[in-house]
């Protein structure tokens, strides 16, 4: 489900950083939240096609193509600050199914590389942890994974624009 820009608003770092572009409402409720820099990965590459040709004049969306599990870990790592983190990638077969786990732990070890650890984390579909495209993730691995980036995390459920108490929030209040 797609991220709004009033939700993201609420976490107004220099850099948002989005898996899973899909129909690109994500990076559009970046744009619209005033982020300065955007990153999106897509791993299907008529999507990240599309979110290419969509934002072509927005100079600071930069739309990448791959696994969020290859390519998060080396854009963590240029960061100088804290950045907010819309984690939202599914599987992927190559023909447009959902195939493979879901990358979010891969996804969670990346940003726990980064010697920053404020960075806000938005992780959608909380509701499906350990079913359908989830089924490899539960919520006790993601909070083992949370905490090990900051323990000090306040985990919050938040509502998404369709569902309730479907976004996991990691904040940094330290």
């Amino acid at each position: 489900m797609p991220i709004t820009s009033e939700i993201l608003r609420r976490f107004p770092n220099a850099t948002f950083i989005e898996t899973g572009t899909f129909k690109c409402e994500g990076v559009r409720a970046a744009l619209d939240a005033w982020f300065p820099r955007i990153y999106t990965i897509e791993i299907a590459p008529e999507l990240h096609l599309a979110a290419q040709k969509r934002f072509l004049r927005e100079t600071h969306v930069i739309a990448l193509c791959g696994s969020s599990a290859d390519l998060l870990p080396p854009l963590v790592d240029s960061l100088d600050a804290p950045a907010t983190f819309w984690l939202d990638a599914h599987g992927y077969a190559g023909d447009g199914s959902l195939g493979t786990p879901s990358p979010l732990l891969a996804e969670l070890d990346a940003i726990a590389r980064s010697d920053i650890r404020t960075h806000t984390i938005l992780i959608d579909d909380f509701n499906v942890f350990g079913r359908g495209f989830r089924s490899n993730v539960t919520e006790a691995q993601v909070r083992q994974r949370l905490y090990a980036i900051n323990p000090h995390y306040l985990l919050v459920r938040m509502d998404n624009p369709h569902l309730p108490w479907d976004i996991l929030g990691a904040l940094s209040w330290k």
